[in-house]
């Protein structure tokens, strides 16, 4: 049995230079919440989806520089579906990641404003079918899944009228490595858990945000899709009591997220 890989996710809100500094302020503290619909697939392995629920805190400093600090957890509840080892329902899932940036704000007129930026990213996603079977009486087990990467991105921010304005991001990830332990040993003790490495894919991003700024906190609400695809990892031995028996690696897989966010910025 297989089970999920998640991906990641935060985009950067981008602020004003000297020509909007009366619209956004130079320091940005962030707290927000999210939900996703999540979908992930081994083609003609195995797929899983479901809803996610996160919280998410950043910093975000802007004066020609641009320097960004995001962390978000999410939690959320998957089913599996697979034509060889049946269906389970209700998986249990969390995702953890992090990411630093760093750009530039390069203001285009009095309300326009691009932002390039770069920087690393780390995700970490645990998924645990452990102690739960399939219809078809397959045991599942533990994963856990680290990616780390580079975003290659740009953001696009118009200011309006009234404390309104609109961000559109979008971002390329240079996928660097990931690791995926796979606990063998939750489904039958005799098995050995297995450590595969991954070093080929990428990811990409985009979202579309609007902002309206307030006395004492602004308001922003997000809309997101962020997509990983990965080759397959390399292969590992399996035993069986000591016994090797074959060898075990993660399948090439696909997975995207789409949902939204609304944040809180002071």
């Amino acid at each position: 049995m297989r089970s999920t890989v998640a991906l990641s996710l935060c985009c950067s809100l981008v602020t004003a230079g000297p020509a909007m500094a009366a619209q956004m302020d130079v320091h940005n503290y962030d707290l927000g919440s999210e939900i996703y619909y999540f979908d992930y697939e081994e083609p003609g392995v195995m797929e899983e989806d479901g809803v996610f629920y996160g919280v998410r805190a950043a910093y975000t400093y802007h004066k020609t520089l641009m320097v960004g600090l995001d962390g978000r957890f999410a939690y959320g509840s998957v089913d599996y579906s697979s034509p060889g080892s049946g269906t389970v329902d209700n998986i249990d899932d969390f995702v953890i990641e992090t990411r630093g940036t760093l750009g530039m704000d390069w203001n285009m007129t009095d309300s326009t404003m691009l932002t390039p930026f770069s920087g690393f990213g780390y995700r970490y996603l645990n998924d645990d079918t452990g102690g739960k079977s399939s219809t078809t009486g397959a045991a599942g087990y533990e994963r856990e899944s680290n990616y780390y990467y580079t975003p290659f991105g740009l953001a696009g921010r118009w200011s309006g009228p009234q404390g309104w304005s609109v961000t559109v991001s979008g971002e390329y990830d240079l996928f660097w490595s990931g690791t995926q332990k796979s606990h063998l040993s939750d489904a039958n003790a005799s098995f050995n858990d297995l450590k595969n490495d991954q070093g080929d894919g990428f990811g990409a991003r985009t979202s579309l945000a609007v902002e309206k700024k307030g006395r004492r906190v602004d308001w922003v609400l997000e809309g997101f899709w962020r997509y990983w695809d990965i080759d397959q990892s390399d292969a590992t031995p399996v035993t069986f009591s000591g016994v090797l028996v074959g060898l075990g690696y993660e399948p090439a897989n696909d997975s995207f997220e789409l949902g939204g966010q609304i944040t809180v910025r002071f």
